[in-house]
């Protein structure tokens, strides 16, 4: 499985991360060639295979460029929190033209991950199942992976900040009441 070199910055230089994700993509792709490449004309590619080889020194370096880059950010005014807010508040606000889809995937994905985990404990106690290693690291990996998405499917329909939750009150008011 390849690592995602984005989340990687993201981890590591938060303010670099969100730039990467949003509409100062280039902004961020200039400024990580130019100070870790020495190449300000270095491609995506160049920087991803860089971070994905980087040394702990290079992570260092690169989470000292975060604090010089949030810096330059705010002297120019952009706020790249607000950036990050609005690059989320995108998917709330295709709820407010149909939110069914979101409630549907959200029920259903709900329902399959505690189906599953009440299907795995019901055949391991009546069983008492011993499973070889193989079947045990793929299950453990597919819970693992759903138990990841319960959080972003809480934090989409109750929101993770005050913005958040009053995006989520619009959302909820626009829905047409089942009467």
């Amino acid at each position: 499985m390849a690592m995602d070199w984005k989340k990687i910055v993201s981890a590591v230089a938060p303010a670099l991360g969100t730039a990467l994700g949003g509409p100062l993509a280039g902004t961020a792709i200039n400024v990580l060639g130019q100070k870790l490449l020495g190449k300000p004309d270095a491609s995506e590619d160049d920087i991803k295979d860089m971070i994905l080889t980087a040394s702990p020194d290079q992570l260092v370096e690169l989470k000292k460029l975060d604090a010089g880059f949030k810096l330059s950010m705010r002297e120019m005014q952009i706020d790249l929190e607000r950036i990050g807010v609005d690059d989320r508040k995108s998917a709330r606000n295709l709820a407010r033209d149909n939110v069914w889809p979101q409630i549907l995937l959200s029920v259903v994905y709900t329902l399959g991950y505690f189906g599953i985990l009440v299907g795995l404990m019901y055949v391991a106690m009546r069983d008492s199942l011993m499973l070889d290693s193989t079947v045990t690291a793929v299950l453990t990996t597919l819970v693992g992976a759903l138990s990841a998405g319960i959080p972003t499917i809480l934090k989409f329909w109750f929101g993770g900040s005050p913005q958040d939750r009053e995006n989520m009150d619009r959302v909820y008011n626009s829905v047409p009441k089942i009467q």
